[in-house]
Parts: C-alpha cells; sequence; structure tokens
C-alpha cells in the first residue's frame, strides 16, 4: 500500500537536503510526514531510523575531516556508547498509538524550538562541562528508539553549551545520528517492527537530497532560512500532532 503523493516524496527529498547540510539526519521530518500520511505507528520509527541512516551516512563522509579524533577518542566513545544503550531500552518500550503520537508531538514542538532559536543559544555566555554531554546523548538515544528521531538536535545544542568548536559539531552529530539510527534498526527489525515496502520507495529521494544537501553545506552554503521555516513547519506538525492526540 502506498501511503505517499508525489509532493510528499518532494518533502522527504527536501528535508534530507536541509538536514544534511548541517550534519543531522532529519528524523524529525521524517516521523511527521509518514504520521500524517497513515503509516502505522508500529513502522515508523524503524522507517524513520533508515532514512536517519542514508542521510547522517552521507553527511559524515563530507564532515568527518572536521572531527578531532584523537583529543576527543574518550569523550566520544563515552558518547556513542551511552546514546547507543538508550537506543536499545527505546526500542523496547511498547506504547499505543495514542500515547505514541502524544510524545512525538512534544518531542517535535520541543526540538523544532531549540533548532529555532540556535542562534540566540550560540550567543549565550552559560557553559558546561563536557563530560555532561554523554548524559544527554542517553536521553537523545531513548527517544531514537522510541521515535525514531536521532536526537541531533538535542546534542547539538548541549554540544554548543559545552564550547565545543562549531565546525566539528555536524561532524560529531553525523556519527551520533549514524550509530543510534543503524542499531535502532537493527533492533526494530530483530523485533519484526520493519515494513520494506514502506522503506524502499522513499530511498531514492533521501539519498538525493542527502547528496545535496551535504555537499552545500560542507561548502558553507547552508540554506539557513530555509531551515528556519521547515523548523516552524515542524512546530505546526508537533502542535497538531500533540492537539490531535489529546482530543
Amino acid at each position: 500500500m502506498n501511503f505517499f503523493s508525489p509532493f510528499v516524496y518532494f518533502l522527504f527529498f527536501l528535508f534530507a537536503l536541509i538536514y544534511s547540510s548541517v550534519g543531522l539526519g532529519g528524523g524529525s521530518a521524517y516521523v511527521a510526514l509518514m504520521s500524517f500520511s497513515g503509516v502505522p505507528h508500529k513502522f515508523l520509527p524503524s522507517t524513520s531510523l533508515f532514512l536517519n541512516v542514508l542521510t547522517s551516512f552521507i553527511a559524515f563522509s563530507n564532515y568527518r575531516v572536521h572531527i578531532d579524533f584523537k583529543n576527543r577518542f574518550k569523550f566520544l566513545t563515552l558518547l556513542y556508547l551511552l546514546s547507543l544503550s538508550g537506543v536499545y531500552i527505546g526500542t523496547k518500550i511498547k506504547v499505543e498509538r495514542e500515547l505514541f503520537m502524544r510524545i512525538l508531538g512534544f518531542v517535535l514542538i520541543l526540538l523544532s524550538v531549540i533548532s529555532i532559536f540556535e542562534n540566540f543559544i550560540k550567543k549565550l555566555k552559560f557553559r558546561i562541562k563536557i563530560s555532561i554531554v554523554p548524559f544527554f546523548g542517553f536521553v537523545a538515544g531513548i527517544i531514537a528508539g522510541l521515535l525514531g528521531i536521532g536526537g541531533g538536535i538535542l546534542v547539538s545544542s548541549v554540544l554548543i553549551f559545552s564550547g565545543t568548536p562549531e565546525k566539528e559539531i555536524p561532524g560529531i552529530l553525523s556519527i551520533f545520528v549514524l550509530i543510534n539510527s543503524f542499531f535502532g534498526f537493527i533492533f526494530h527489525f530483530i523485533r519484526g517492527n520493519v515494513d520494506f515496502s514502506l522503506i524502499l520507495p522513499l530511498t531514492f529521494f533521501v539519498i538525493t537530497g542527502s547528496i545535496l544537501g551535504s555537499f552545500l553545506g560542507s561548502y558553507k552554503l547552508k540554506p539557513i532560512y530555509v531551515k528556519k521555516i521547515l523548523n516552524l513547519i515542524i512546530l505546526s506538525f508537533g502542535v497538531k500532532i500533540l492537539w490531535e492526540s489529546i482530543l
């Protein structure tokens, strides 16, 4: 059964382009689009996570040169291991569609607001110890496993507060989303929560958008204003999903 119109396929391409340009997977957009298209909530996380793998892998191929692996090895190892533990826990949580949609709506609102005020966050002088960041990664991992959202936006803000150089953040996030999404998909596959008839038609549009977006982003041609508009769209998606799940 085909849940998507040609316009929705275009939106998948557009979201992949925008989010990959800043090293993110776009899972929040994918889940929102699928939920409005009537996709059973059982398959939402796995489909989104698979698409996140494609987007984040392509983004990583462009941003990996900016990561200081030598000096950040211990930090990155802890961040990714804790996030992976969160993903495993998230995939084991079973909720009914109504509760799933309430959680999804709230998380979409939260992440979109964080992203909208990202530039304001960068200007704040508030700082946290970088050793705290992996624990936020654990929370983001649970979100990824439960909802199919990579959690990169949340970790991005925490990295900013930790004083991480801005040029490194997209690379760190691309690995973060890649690991969470890959293993989250595997965990869901083992539990029988995967429908390849949903995944395969979307693959071409997401790969194409990701290649173009990560290329533009790596050359500093980030579509900032388009990203802001898309964040407002995600915010409206979250409000609509939360409102309809409460009524």
